[in-house]
């Protein structure tokens, strides 16, 4: 599975406006599913609690995503009111450190269910530590991805400010961002 949120900002008292993950099981087509909190009557809490139930229903045994643990994790667990996500403890994960913090890893449960994660940022940062190519150290994933040579051409690209816009007045031009 890989997820995704939209947010208003970073900090956690911001909005978790969209959640949108996809579930891969071989080679079958990826199932979607997309949360946006004007669905939950702009209740948070309706919109995470829901999209945890639906995680730990699906039958995944593995998340990933891009920046997960120092994003987009916390932000679910600050909006998770009835305490359906738990972590185990924080360990090491990439054998470095980045912006003066070691890069850590947690296995979650979702509603009791057990489910590994992987933070593809954490990958690139080790892969990064040994090879020293990627320009300025820039791990954010539009210049990893156009690193990679992964990024789609033309692919829409919209900073926080637009997709809270764009949220409010074009949700078809949003759902892109997703994929």
């Amino acid at each position: 599975m890989f997820f995704d949120i939209e947010a208003t900002g970073v900090e956690l008292s911001d909005q978790i406006l969209a959640i949108a993950f996809d579930v891969f099981k071989g080679d079958i087509q990826p199932i979607q599913y997309r949360f946006y909190l004007s669905d939950y009557n702009n209740d948070e809490s309706k919109m995470v609690s829901e999209f945890l139930d639906t995680l730990s229903s699906v039958g995944i045994d593995v998340l990933t995503g891009y920046n997960v643990f120092n994003f987009d994790l916390k932000m679910i667990k600050a909006k998770d009111k009835e305490g359906k996500l738990t972590f185990d403890a924080k360990y090491n994960i990439a054998g470095v450190v980045l912006a003066n913090q070691q890069q850590q890893g947690y296995c979650i449960y979702v509603n009791k269910k057990h489910i590994e994660v992987i933070d593809a940022m954490h990958l690139v940062v080790k892969f990064d530590n040994v090879a020293r190519v990627i320009p300025a150290q820039n791990y954010d994933l539009k210049s990893v991805a156009k690193y990679f040579g992964i990024s789609k051409e033309n692919r829409l690209v919209l900073g926080a400010d637009e997709i809270r816009q764009y949220y409010y007045t074009n949700r078809e031009l949003l759902q892109q961002v997703f994929k």
